[in-house]
């Protein structure tokens, strides 16, 4: 399974350098009617290829369909799943067409490089996409009742969908913006449609790198609403993974031809809103009660066909409400505030407890207790208060161990620090007979944990005086 994503990987990440280095080579701005062509184009080449994977499932190639989560489909059965997967994810990503445009307005991004932006963001949007598929396939493989907190979800994010008109775009309040910013330095302006340049003679980012890992960011939030619904019509991961690489394709090919049509799209969201209540129910449903894939693809045409009957009859509404109505707007807001504030307490609860956790076995303990706290103190003003009451002198508790640590350690101590932690936990499993990912749900974060400390305790700028870190000629 592994080895097939990575091939679907290999074959996208092709398409999009032959699209950057030969299609349109020369940063011009593209045209509607061309990138309709080049959009159509993958979209062939998504049926063929989704043809041939239907095709490896019904005749069993390279193991398809008989290993451990895999659904045996037959060729017919898996050619209508992926069809519909694609078909699916291509809808629920017209969202992105509202971000992409605000983030080109906000950098003042020219339209000849832009095609360029959204296709080198396409390689770094296939890491994530994969990451997502992957883990909803293993969580509803490993825990069958997770399907219920993904319908959930699911009516959350088609409320969010219809109440939300612009995401938070916001490049500082963005976290790997920030990690970014301190490991490189940015430079002032964009050099034509170069991601990296040199300041000063040393290596640095341009502002078209910091749009694209906004974009991706947006990007990522929205994929969790749509790959679970797509997950509903079809759990098969590498069915669901291959439709939604050739799906963020095309789309990222057709921004062109539909940034101009940002009204009709706007009212095509309620029909969007509507198939995501929909994949809600398909996975709250058991398997012996799975819908056909033909009815899900009626309800996604019937649906963007009501959105689109709308929007026609509803020109000059006001666009800064649901396109429900104030009503709708008022009731779907209220519902996003407590299911917000009770997703904050499970998990800020939930990294308090890492936290403790943390504070005994190997990881920083005190950040981590912090970040639950900021969590719930976006939420509750109990956690506010008494966050910011002991702030500081956790900050001076972590500084201080940082100094202690740098004054007995070099850098490289993290090597075996995280083999040693590895191999307690991989020890401890065989003795408790675990499973591999329940291990894995042990390990992983630990692991994660330690890294952070040694990044802040030996790569962070110090703010004791000391100077700068090991490794780092300059000064702070």
């Amino acid at each position: 399974m592994m080895l097939l994503a990575a091939l679907v990987t290999a074959l996208v990440a092709a398409l999009v350098l032959i699209d950057l280095f030969g299609i349109h080579r020369g940063h011009r701005a593209p045209t509607a009617r061309n990138e309709w062509r080049t959009a159509g184009l993958y979209a062939l080449l998504a049926i063929a290829f989704g043809g041939l994977l239907a095709v490896a499932h019904g005749e069993h190639w390279l193991g398809i369909g008989l290993g451990r989560g895999e659904t045996s489909l037959s060729t017919k059965e898996a050619f209508g799943q992926f069809l519909g997967a694609f078909g699916w994810q291509l809808a629920l990503d017209l969202d992105t067409v509202f971000v992409v445009t605000a983030l080109f307005v906000q950098f003042k991004t020219p339209r000849q490089v832009q095609h360029r932006v959204l296709l080198w963001g396409v390689l770094l949007g296939l890491f994530v996409r994969g990451a997502l598929t992957a883990t909803g396939a293993e969580l509803l493989h490993q825990f069958p009742w997770s399907r219920f907190v993904i319908s959930g979800l699911l009516v959350l994010a088609a409320l969010r969908m219809l109440v939300i008109r612009q995401e938070n775009l916001d490049p500082s309040s963005n976290m790997l913006i920030r990690m970014l910013r301190r490991v490189v330095p940015v430079a002032p302006r964009a050099e034509g449609a170069a991601l990296f340049t040199r300041v000063g003679g040393r290596l640095a980012v341009t502002p078209l790198l910091i749009l694209v890992v906004l974009l991706e960011t947006a990007d990522a939030f929205m994929a969790m609403d749509s790959i679970p619904a797509v997950l509903a019509i079809s759990r098969d991961p590498l069915l669901v993974y291959s439709a939604n690489a050739f799906a963020l394709l095309c789309l990222r090919s057709l921004y062109v031809a539909l940034r101009d049509a940002s009204d009709w799209l706007r009212y095509c969201k309620i029909g969007l809103a509507c198939s995501l209540g929909y994949a809600a129910v398909l996975m709250s449903l058991p398997a012996d009660m799975r819908r056909p894939t033909l009815e899900s693809v009626a309800v996604l045409v019937l649906s963007l066909a009501a959105g689109t009957i709308i929007g026609i009859g509803t020109k000059g509404a006001r666009r800064d409400v649901s396109p429900l109505g104030e009503s709708a707007d008022r009731v779907a807001k209220a519902t996003l505030r407590h299911a917000r504030r009770t997703i904050a307490l499970v998990v800020g609860v939930t990294l308090l407890a890492v936290g403790v956790f943390f504070v005994i076995a190997p990881g920083p303990g005190l950040p981590v207790i912090f970040i639950g706290l900021a969590i719930l103190g976006n939420e509750f003003a109990w956690a506010k208060r008494f966050a910011d009451k002991y702030r500081a002198k956790a900050e001076e508790a972590v500084e201080a161990s940082a100094v202690a640590a740098r004054k007995r350690f070099r850098p490289w101590v993290l090597i075996p620090l995280v083999l040693g932690t590895a191999a307690v936990f991989l020890v401890a499993g065989k003795l408790l007979k675990l499973k591999p990912h329940q291990v894995a749900l042990g390990l992983v974060p630990a692991v994660l944990g330690q890294l952070a400390w040694g990044y802040f305790t030996f790569f962070r700028r110090r703010r004791d005086g000391e100077g700068p870190p090991r490794g780092d000629s300059t000064q702070p």
